[in-house]
């Protein structure tokens, strides 16, 4: 060890020594900060995952939620359509006209279409007497229902949309 201290003591060797020491302080000061670097992304790329894995999970739960309001939906119309074609008494009591006039109406306007004057009264697509038979109307009257049904199951779940969004944004 003696022979190389006395070695660095002429000045060439000497500030190869320097240099040297210089490089290997350089070296691993570049490989700590590398290292120091790769930590930092590997910290934000687990950070970034787990966001991603817990959107995914949201929108899975969202999903679910909307499966299960959309069966609910469906079970309901089904029940309750099940109950209108077995209540056949029901559909006797569904008048066949279901435009009422109100009785303060001042309208111009008539409740009843009537042909014009000048055209005539026959439609574009007359349908035969054969086929405008009470069936047709009770065929109606079914449909009338289901609809009212389904309108009334959408406007249940919109309610229930706007309930959720509305706590969601408090």
């Amino acid at each position: 060890m003696l022979a190389l201290l006395h070695l660095l003591t002429n000045l060439p060797w000497r500030l190869l020594g320097i240099i040297a020491v210089v490089s290997a302080l350089f070296i691993s000061g570049c490989q700590f900060g590398e290292n120091r670097i790769n930590a930092n992304w590997a910290t934000e790329r687990n950070k970034e995952a787990a966001a991603v894995a817990k959107r995914e999970q949201q929108v899975a739960q969202e999903t679910n939620a909307q499966t299960t309001i959309n069966q609910e939906i469906s079970n309901d119309i089904q029940q309750k359509t099940a109950v209108l074609a077995s209540d056949q008494h029901l559909l006797d009591r569904i008048p066949q006209r279901v435009r009422i006039k109100p009785s303060g109406d001042n309208s111009p306007m008539p409740s009843i279409s009537s042909g014009t004057t000048g055209a005539n009264a026959s439609a574009a697509y007359a349908v035969s007497d054969s086929e405008q038979s009470t069936g047709s109307c009770e065929k109606l009257a079914e449909d009338a229902a289901q609809t009212t049904l389904m309108v009334m199951e959408f406007q249940r779940w919109y309610k229930e949309q706007a309930d959720a969004f509305s706590q969601r944004t408090d």
